[in-house]
């Protein structure tokens, strides 16, 4: 079992990439869509919404199944020659379907295409993220990560301030995605390699494919109840209403990000107690599934009933509609907190 000393330093860690994240994923969305309007932001939301749906495809349910096999089997590189295979292979797929998906169906030109780009580098890079995580060597991922959030920022920030361009905020993106991918590959370069191929473990490969299937189903049922709405409101009704739900959701997204901080540091402890008891395991988890309850309704009440002087301070008056959105999108915080806990529970 992981001392508390390392749990607590693991999750200092976390914290610290994640309030990165969250404060660069914030002020720079509300930059961007201040400056950009809700008709840009609508269609820039959309697209970035059907990148995720892809990327969830992509990580064929591998990421808390990868997280458990990191911790259980002692060849690290079997385990990453496997995920990587597959990866591989469904990432190629995604990234051509939504290349013509983008081109023919949304009519945005071939440029915007880049998105497919994105799958790629982002269900490989989680791979490495992983294999950290599940060491407890969080501080490792948190340096590539936040290097790659703060130019990836302000890149974006001078997009929407001096070329506010849908293309070009997402070429911003990618320069992001391009510089974490690359620090991640140099870092893990030494201890996990993801392009070594030559000692395939085919039986083992598709024993993880299996495995994964049944997470598979669950992540792409989990993402598109999340993301799919924004292309249903592009497509049905125009770019402005899809802004200003973009700008709601996006508040509720950055409240959903909690648990990415707190369950990836107690996941290795949940395994633990697991092998240790199962009277022990489910007194922490029935605390956990409390605690996370809790602080769930308490974000929803305060969200909820300063839904307009919120959206108000952070958005100005071009995004009035977004108020009731964020009071209602809200109602789903607690619902999400303990829905996270119980895929990793499923999962051990």
């Amino acid at each position: 079992m992981h001392s508390v000393k390392s749990i607590s330093s693991n999750s200092l860690f976390i914290l610290i990439e994640k309030a990165c994240k969250i404060l660069t994923y914030f002020l720079v969305g509300i930059v961007v869509a201040r400056q950009i309007g809700p008709e840009v932001f609508g269609k820039y939301s959309a697209l970035l919404s059907l990148t995720v749906i892809f990327t969830a495809i992509a990580s064929s349910g591998l990421n808390s199944l990868l997280a458990k096999e990191y911790i259980v089997n002692k060849d690290k590189q079997k385990v990453t020659t496997a995920a990587t295979f597959i990866r591989a292979m469904s990432s190629f797929v995604c990234a051509i379907t939504l290349f013509f998906i983008i081109f023919f169906y949304f009519d945005y030109g071939l440029a915007l295409a880049i998105t497919s780009i994105f799958i790629v580098m982002m269900s490989l890079t989680q791979i490495i993220d992983l294999y950290f995580e599940s060491a407890l060597q969080n501080i490792t991922v948190s340096k590539y990560k936040v290097i790659s959030y703060i130019i990836g920022s302000m890149g974006k920030l001078v997009v929407a301030i001096y070329f506010p361009n849908v293309f070009l905020l997402f070429l911003a993106h990618l320069i992001e995605l391009s510089i974490s991918f690359s620090l991640a590959i140099l870092i893990s370069n030494k201890k996990i390699k993801l392009y070594q191929f030559k000692n395939l473990d085919l039986n083992y490969t598709r024993e993880l494919f299996f495995k994964s299937f049944p997470l598979l189903l669950s992540s792409i049922a989990s993402i598109l109840y999340l993301k799919i709405d924004q292309v249903f409101i592009i497509s049905m009704m125009d770019t402005k209403s899809t802004g200003e739900y973009a700008a709601a959701v996006r508040l509720c997204e950055g409240i959903f990000i909690f648990t990415a901080i707190i369950l990836p540091s107690v996941f290795p402890n949940l395994i633990a107690k697991k092998n240790i008891s199962e009277k022990i395991f489910y007194i922490y988890l029935k605390k956990l599934v409390m605690l996370l309850l809790v602080i769930g309704i308490c974000m929803t009440l305060f969200t909820s009933l300063l839904s307009e002087q919120i959206v108000s301070f952070l958005y100005g008056e071009d995004y009035y509609n977004s108020a009731i959105i964020l009071s209602i999108y809200s109602l789903s915080i607690p619902i999400v907190y303990v829905g996270d806990l119980f895929s990793r529970w499923l999962v051990i």
